[in-house]
Parts: C-alpha cells; sequence; structure tokens
C-alpha cells in the first residue's frame, strides 16, 4: 500500500473516531441536561414543600395567637340602676367584641343615665337606650307617635347618632340553611368565628329595626324564651342577677346609672 493511500485511510479513521466522539458527547449532553432538569425540578418541588409548610406553621401560630387572645378576653359585668331595682349583668366581651365595647362606652359617657324603658311587652321584654326618653313623658318626649300634637321627639326612634354592625353566628345557634339564606337575603351578614348565644330568659340584646341598625337601644328577655329573634339581634350579654327586677319593669322605670365593675 502506498504512502498515500495510508494517509487517506487515516483520515478515514480519525474522521469515524471525530463522529463517534461527537456522537458520545452528544449523548453526555442529552443526560447532563436530563439530571439538570430533574435538580430544577426537585428544587422547585422542595421550595413548593417549603413554603407550604410555612404557610401552614404561620396558620397554627396565627390560630394559637387567636386563641390565647380569646382565653385571656375576660367577659365584663356591670351593674345596672334603676328606679325600680339593680340589675346585675354579664356582657359577652368575646362572642360580641364590638357590641360590647359600644355599651361599656355609652356608660362610662353616662349615655344611659336618666333614660326610661320605654317599651315595656307583658311575658316578652323591656327596652330601653333611647336618647329621646329622658325627661318627662308629654313634656320633653312621647311615648306614642299618634298622639304628639307637640310633635315631641318619640321614644323608641333615637339612639347614639351612629349606627355599627350585627354580630351573630347563626351557625352556632342551630338554624337551618333555608333560615339563615332568608336573613342573608334581607341583608343580614354574619360572622362564624364568633359564638351566638340563645335569646333565652335573661338574654340581653341589641335592640335593631333592620340589619346592622344597632346604636344605644337594648332590649332583655323577661319571663319565656324567643327562639323566632335568633339570628336576627345580636346577643350580648345575660342577666346573673336582678331578672325579678327585670320582670317587674314598667313603661317610665328609668336607668339611673351603669356601673362597670372591674
Amino acid at each position: 500500500m502506498g504512502r498515500k493511500e495510508k494517509l487517506k485511510l487515516q483520515r478515514k479513521e480519525a474522521q469515524k473516531e471525530m463522529e463517534v466522539a461527537q456522537k458520545e458527547n452528544k449523548k453526555k449532553n442529552k443526560v447532563f441536561a436530563l439530571l439538570l432538569l430533574l435538580l430544577v425540578v426537585a428544587a422547585y418541588e422542595s421550595y413548593i414543600a417549603f413554603n407550604k409548610n410555612e404557610a401552614n406553621q404561620q396558620e397554627k401560630n396565627n390560630q394559637m395567637e387567636q386563641s390565647t387572645e380569646n382565653q385571656s378576653v375576660e367577659n365584663k359585668k356591670v351593674v345596672m340602676e334603676t328606679t325600680h331595682g339593680d340589675i346585675t349583668l354579664e356582657l359577652y366581651a368575646k362572642d360580641a367584641p364590638k357590641t360590647v365595647e359600644n355599651f361599656l362606652k355609652l356608660s362610662k359617657e353616662g349615655f344611659y343615665d336618666g333614660l326610661k324603658f320605654h317599651r315595656v311587652i307583658s311575658e316578652f321584654m323591656i327596652q330601653g337606650g333611647d336618647p329621646n326618653s329622658r325627661g318627662t313623658a308629654g313634656v320633653d318626649f312621647v311615648y306614642d307617635a299618634n298622639d304628639n300634637p307637640n310633635n315631641l321627639p318619640i321614644a323608641g326612634t333615637g339612639g347614639p347618632g351612629y349606627s355599627f354592625g350585627d354580630e351573630i353566628n347563626p351557625w352556632s345557634l342551630g338554624l337551618s340553611d333555608s333560615l339563615i339564606n332568608s336573613y342573608e337575603s334581607a341583608g343580614y351578614v354574619y360572622n362564624k368565628d364568633l359564638t351566638s348565644h340563645q335569646m333565652t330568659v335573661g338574654a340581653l340584646a341589641m335592640a335593631n329595626s333592620g340589619p346592622n341598625t344597632n346604636g344605644s337601644q337594648f332590649f332583655i328577655v323577661t319571663v319565656a324564651d324567643q327562639p323566632h329573634l335568633n339570628g336576627k339581634h345580636t346577643v350580648f350579654g345575660q342577666v346573673l342577677e336582678g331578672q325579678e327586677v327585670v320582670q317587674g319593669m314598667q313603661q317610665g322605670d328609668e336607668i339611673v346609672k351603669v356601673d362597670i365593675i372591674e
């Protein structure tokens, strides 16, 4: 074999070796790319899992903080001095916080001092808290809007000059879904995070003229439970002592003052 033929053969072998090497490199590159992709996917999944664990832990911490906060909230007690006797009330500071805060604020300001129980319905409830009822009936205000020749303020129509929302969880009261839906259609907005109380004898609740119209007026249930009012009024307290005073109240009996027991 001549020199030229040898050179030509060597070139072909070198070319083949180069092609084999290129194929091997392509295979290695594909394997490397696949491994890199697997690493990226694994890193992404680890990142997602880490964030999820962090979120779950944060939620647990928030729940623990909320639970601790709720446990630290103690019910308040007040004594409502009236011209008919004293009524000791427990206020549900945890279950109706906005409502209790409003009642305590008005009490501290002396808002309720001198107001009448303007609405008393036998075997049902007594209602008070209207600033229009301060003074003398027939001179400073009237009870009956149809008997008002001098156009005086009408007891039962007044308030503190503002209104605030209800604090009711109808699910905790055992109301049916159909009834809840009908109330929500009427404008009631409920809160599942609260624990509401039944409208039983001695219950202290906000009087209103419809959804989210709470102000200063309240009522106390006298001698029979009123379950038909569940879901419509915020129950924010209960009579501890003096239920006999509540049951003996007459229209025109007056709140002397509300003392907050620290």
